[in-house]
């Protein structure tokens, strides 16, 4: 994002809907981290993030976290990849 000069801000999974409201995004970007959704533990966000009405955009374990909190579901795959059923 920024090298295509998009101002982008870096946050904590911990920020709450409220502190994203208030930073009015144009969009959110969801990546990945080192822990899978299917492992105890993992992060998770604050699920009013995705009631913003802002567009997100999930990338490797943000999308299955967005998969996730959209009622739908993700299995772990052999190899660490997810496969997504709705």
């Amino acid at each position: 994002m920024r090298e295509l000069k998009v101002y982008s801000e870096i946050v904590p999974h911990r920020i709450t809907a409220a502190e994203v409201a208030e930073r009015s995004p144009a969009a959110i970007v969801l990546s990945g981290g080192p822990k899978s959704v299917h492992v105890d533990g993992a992060p998770s966000l604050d699920p009013a993030i995705y009631d913003l009405g802002v567009p997100i955009l999930g990338s490797v374990t943000g999308r299955s976290s967005s998969v996730s909190n959209s009622g739908a579901s993700s299995v772990a795959a052999c190899r660490g990849n997810t496969a997504v059923h709705a």
